[in-house]
């Protein structure tokens, strides 16, 4: 995991020669989407102008080479696309290699009438983390939610787990109501999912908790800006 808010994951571009014959040189290159930025690779490539590249001067017959380049997500909740199409290019001839990640997230709310269903007066909350992590609990990400309670991972295809952190003084309201997922509570009462699976391309946004306090009740309204008086 890279600082609060971001991402970083790796990509793995494989190229394996079938032959006939022996193929030089070999060239790659991968214009990073807008929501990647280029961190590091281990085949000493070069980055410019929002594209990385590398070559290889030669590659057997039967042999593979890879390039493994990490990228940090800047903007999580992005509503862009989650493909990257990188080049591959020997000699005249040129070939696409498509690699596409996955998507999960959503929202922190305030639960009023403790139900377990967000409804159209309840509002989101803001400043609660939000830890991510495999279901080996390998650590992922971490960040916290936005002004409108939204959060939101650009991740590898695989099996996660979301861990909320409820804030002080705050409980989570009852886990899985209903039968619409998009509307409920996915926490139980340690703020703790189950697992989700991704494949690639995936775009899982009802990952949601909702929370009961008396201190949050304040914050929202006051955050509506309706008038208190004393009494």
């Amino acid at each position: 995991p890279s600082h609060a808010g971001n991402v970083t994951f790796d990509y793995v571009i494989s190229v394996t020669n079938p032959g006939p014959v022996a193929k030089s040189p070999v060239v790659i290159t991968d214009p990073l989407p807008l929501w990647a930025t280029y961190v590091s690779d281990d085949q000493n490539g070069s980055y410019t102008n929002g594209a990385f590249t590398v070559s290889f001067p030669s590659i057997a017959v039967g042999q593979t080479h890879k390039v493994i380049v990490t990228v940090e997500v800047s903007d999580p909740l992005s509503d862009s696309g989650l493909i990257n199409t990188a080049t591959v290019q020997v000699a005249s001839n040129e070939y696409e290699v498509t690699a596409e990640v996955a998507r999960l997230g959503d929202y922190v709310w305030f639960d009023a009438d403790k139900d377990g269903l967000q409804d159209a007066n309840e509002v989101g909350v803001e400043n609660v983390p939000v830890n991510l992590s495999t279901t080996n609990g390998v650590a992922v990400g971490s960040l916290s939610t936005d002004a409108n309670g939204a959060y939101g991972f650009i991740v590898p295809a695989g099996s996660y787990v979301v861990d909320f952190e409820a804030p002080s003084n705050s409980t989570f309201t009852v886990q899985d109501a209903g039968t619409n997922d998009v509307v409920d509570s996915d926490a139980d009462t340690n703020g703790t999912t189950v697992a989700t699976t991704l494949a690639e391309g995936d775009n899982d946004d009802s990952i949601d908790a909702g929370l009961i306090s008396e201190d949050i009740v304040v914050k929202a309204v006051g955050d509506l800006g309706e008038p208190s008086q004393a009494g």
